[in-house]
């Protein structure tokens, strides 16, 4: 039979409910089955997905051919990668050589193969046992031959390899699943945002690869899209913000202690620093405090050594295990807590959490203040925090000045739990609303949308918040420098739910919220920027 197409035309392949995909004949790769029946079957290249799938010939169109009408029938940004490719293809060739070039992956698949064989120790024969008395009943047996194993069933020609085109828009071949992890020649893509608001910044590169050989190229289809998370960058001490330079605060005369020194902590230890407080630091990774120590802290060796040197301590750690640990831990607050001393709990907890702490401060002689933070790493380093207190009002008085250079409004709600409750408040709010925020970005994408004009019309709107405005820039622009934790904002709404189960309150949408985050993190997320829920929602 004579073949209408040859290796190296450009097809356009027509697969049961996608649209037509731009492709090229291709030569069979490693290890990929053959139809037994393959009569009038190509192997497809698909760009853009970087598969090779078994076409019909009737399924298929010479590109040039069907070039104007095809391209007008998809508008998916798959879609429009795929047709970028093929182009660039055409327009130079030769960058797609080692691509469509096989016979090294062929030779290095057999060579593997071959050595796998070699390396599989041999199994010594089970040696037979003979039951005496039954040699009979042995005889009569073996006139019976043992049933042969069932053999896999054929698979036809159209089952061997369907490609699909995922709610993604990307391309996957079935036939992955069988194929082992290390021949299929597929060339790795990197993730390209196609918004043109970065399309300067992040040019699409066709083909790039960070392995040699048929594992190169089948990275693609295991490897999931990933987002590389920026280094936080380390903390200017020397300079000022321009919002607290234009603050007036008279240091308090105590000595203030700081239990961590992580992205918000950093950011108000050196703000109670440029406002003349006398500071005594402690993280659990020392090398964060030497920065503090050369601009005036000093340094405690244990928690316990920070609160026997300060009269007011606060703490702002991760959860609250770390909280509890605080405490009643090894070294812990409660060894050197003395009359008379104030202890300040910033970290994101529940109130039962707080009670606890509370009750323990108090039995030793001390004063306790919960103070709840509202704002991101951006909002810290500013000095413009929402400062949520409750619990000794005289404490909270005491430590005015400390409030008034790390914060913009500080609020004394009462009693001790009300603080608490209303940050886990908000913050469902808070997480509901990114959730909302990152899914729908994601549809503009798959619907071919331009993020930017979203955000333009949503500033718009009464719906946008500084909040969702920061996350939407955070998106187009691909900057997922961390401002606030994936994994802290999944605890305040574990925190949240735990908080409604005791008040039997169904929270169906929180809950769901909690669901998402939980999968983010899962998938790597947890320490990243919450705008990197964004890649969770788009893949």
């Amino acid at each position: 039979m004579t073949s209408k197409y040859t290796v190296g035309e450009l097809v356009w392949a027509k697969m049961k409910t996608f649209p037509s995909w731009p492709g090229r004949v291709s030569n069979t790769p490693p290890k990929l089955k053959k139809p037994k029946n393959s009569a009038g079957l190509y192997c497809i290249y698909f760009f853009g997905s970087n598969n090779y799938g078994w076409i019909e010939e009737k399924f298929l169109i010479p590109y040039e051919q069907g070039k104007e009408k095809l391209t007008q029938l998809c508008k998916t940004a798959a879609f429009k990668e795929a047709i970028k490719q093929i182009e660039a293809y055409i327009d130079d060739p030769k960058k797609y050589e080692a691509v469509f070039d096989n016979s090294q992956d062929e030779a290095d698949f057999k060579f593997n193969e071959l050595k796998e064989n070699e390396d599989k120790p041999e199994k010594p024969p089970k040696p037979i046992k003979k039951t005496p008395g039954r040699k009979r009943l042995s005889t009569a047996n073996s006139s019976h031959e043992a049933p042969a194993k069932a053999s896999k069933p054929s698979v036809s020609a159209s089952s061997i390899l369907k490609s699909n085109i995922s709610s993604s828009s990307v391309l996957k071949s079935s036939a992955a699943s069988s194929i082992g992890k290390s021949s299929l020649s597929i060339i790795h893509m990197e993730y390209e945002d196609k918004d043109d608001s970065v399309s300067g910044s992040r040019e699409s590169s066709y083909i790039s690869s960070n392995h040699t050989g048929s594992s190169r190229q089948m990275a693609h289809l295991w490897n999931k899209p990933t987002v590389t998370r920026p280094l936080t960058p380390p903390i200017d001490l020397k300079s000022i913000s321009p919002m607290l330079a234009g603050k007036s605060v008279t240091p308090t005369s105590k000595v203030i202690g700081f239990l961590g020194l992580g992205i918000m902590g950093r950011a108000m230890v050196k703000n109670l620093l440029h406002t003349g407080h006398k500071v005594v630091v402690w993280n659990r990774t020392r090398a964060k405090c030497n920065d503090f120590i050369e601009n005036g802290a000093k340094m405690g060796l244990a928690p316990c050594e920070v609160v026997d040197a300060a009269d007011i301590i606060f703490s702002c750690v991760p959860d609250p295990h770390a909280a509890r640990e605080m405490i009643f831990g090894n070294c812990g607050v409660l060894q050197t807590m003395t009359m008379g001393k104030g202890y300040v709990e910033m970290t994101g907890i529940d109130s039962e959490c707080s009670h606890d702490i509370a009750d323990a401060i108090v039995e030793k002689g001390g004063r306790y203040l919960e103070a709840q933070i509202q704002g991101s790493r951006l909002q810290a380093e500013e000095g413009s925090l929402i400062i949520l207190a409750a619990g000794d009002k005289n404490l909270f008085q005491d430590i005015a000045s400390c409030f008034s250079a790390i914060g913009n409004n500080c609020l004394f709600l009462g009693a001790v739990g009300t603080a608490t409750k209303m940050n886990l408040v908000l913050q469902t709010i808070n997480a509901i609303s990114m959730a909302g925020l990152v899914e729908a970005m994601a549809l503009a994408d798959r619907t071919g949308l331009q993020k930017k004009d979203v955000l333009e019309i949503l500033e718009m709107t009464t719906i946008a918040s500084p909040a969702m405005v920061e996350k939407s820039n955070a998106i187009i622009m691909a900057d997922y420098s961390t401002h606030t934790r994936l994994t802290h904002l999944q605890k305040d709404l574990r925190l949240a739910l735990g908080m409604a189960e005791d008040l039997t309150l169904p929270m169906p949408v929180t809950a769901t919220a909690n669901e998402v985050l939980k999968h983010a993190k899962r998938l790597g997320f947890g320490e990243d920027d919450v705008s990197a829920l964004y890649f969770r929602a788009r893949f």
